[in-house]
């Protein structure tokens, strides 16, 4: 398989949020960006990530109000990250093994320069559904 920087793929544009944002606002701006998830950021640090499925299971389905609670309530903190030096390949498996959509990209110092989605390697990478096969068979 062909070796590709993940910072060839990665978008570089990333939609964060604040941790004191209600998720009603959060949501709002998910569909006005039309994306997916949001980072949460801190001084160029990402210390939380936020997706439509917390959305929907943290807060809809617990019958919560999105007005009154805040990102921080809700957001998956164990951020996993990939470096902008990483190859696509490992990213991909990274995310596959963790169950994540998203993974924000680093630079060396740590701060964020980008992010990668699973429809950014769907469009962009072909083996990523080779790497798909090989962990579901167990390679």
């Amino acid at each position: 398989m062909d070796k590709l920087n993940v910072s060839e793929i990665m978008s570089k544009e990333v939609f964060g949020i604040d941790k004191n944002a209600s998720i009603k606002e959060a949501a709002i701006e998910m569909k006005g960006k039309d994306v997916r998830g949001l980072a949460v950021v801190e001084d160029n640090e990402v210390i939380g990530i936020i997706a439509g499925k917390d959305i929907l299971y943290k807060v809809v389905a617990e019958g919560k109000d999105a007005s009154n609670t805040k990102v921080k309530d809700i957001m998956t903190e164990d951020v996993i990250v990939s470096f902008e030096s990483d190859d696509v390949y490992d990213v991909a498996v990274k995310m596959i093994k963790n169950d994540i959509s998203r993974v924000p990209i680093v630079s060396g110092s740590g701060e964020v320069v980008g992010i990668v989605t699973q429809t950014d390697l769907l469009h962009t990478w072909p083996g990523y559904v080779d790497v798909l096969e090989e962990l579901a068979s167990g390679i």
